[in-house]
């Protein structure tokens, strides 16, 4: 027989994480909630907790694919599971508003100064599948005026001397 609760199960485990830090062992979970008195306590709600925990985790095999609200802090079997962070709708709908107005180039400024742990918080808080990965590398960059290029497409009436297919015509 399932026992009535006031609220979901997964929000009951938000709140506490929160007050335990972001971060708690499975046990001083399980003890956290009865402690707060706010869930009806069957017995099966130490079962109930970890099954929430997994289906809301990408960490976890039992993981339902939406809302990935915690992580295995040590992997694995540990028992040891951490809040995600997480924004709500209202937030990313004022984070998107925010940054809108932002031109591309102040945007990629912000970013560049953001440290990784900022970016891939924010990121995860969009997209669960995406990640960044960090890569150095040297480019060799020509830099031509816009009046060479159309000056040598003139010459070559707008074809390619490789391929010798039209590039690029004008409209008139």
């Amino acid at each position: 027989m399932t026992v009535k609760q006031p609220r979901r199960w997964v929000d009951e485990i938000i709140d506490v994480l929160n007050e335990l830090g972001g971060q708690a062992h499975l046990s001083e979970i399980y003890d956290h909630v009865k402690k707060r008195g706010i869930m009806n306590i069957s017995k099966t709600y130490e079962a109930t907790i970890r099954r929430t925990i997994e289906t809301h985790s990408s960490d976890s095999d039992a993981f339902y694919g939406n809302e990935d609200l915690f992580y295995s802090v040590h992997g694995k079997g540990s028992g040891v599971w951490g809040l995600r962070n997480i924004l709500s709708n209202q937030e990313i709908q004022l984070f998107k508003s925010n940054i809108s107005h932002i031109q591309e180039q102040e945007l990629e400024s912000l970013i560049q100064n953001a440290s990784d742990e900022d970016i891939n918080r924010t990121l995860s808080n969009f997209d669960h599948s995406g990640s960044i990965e960090l890569k150095q590398t040297f480019r060799k960059i020509r830099k031509v005026s816009r009046k060479t290029v159309q000056y040598l497409k003139e010459i070559y009436n707008y074809s390619c001397q490789f391929v010798e297919s039209i590039i690029n015509t004008p409209t008139v």
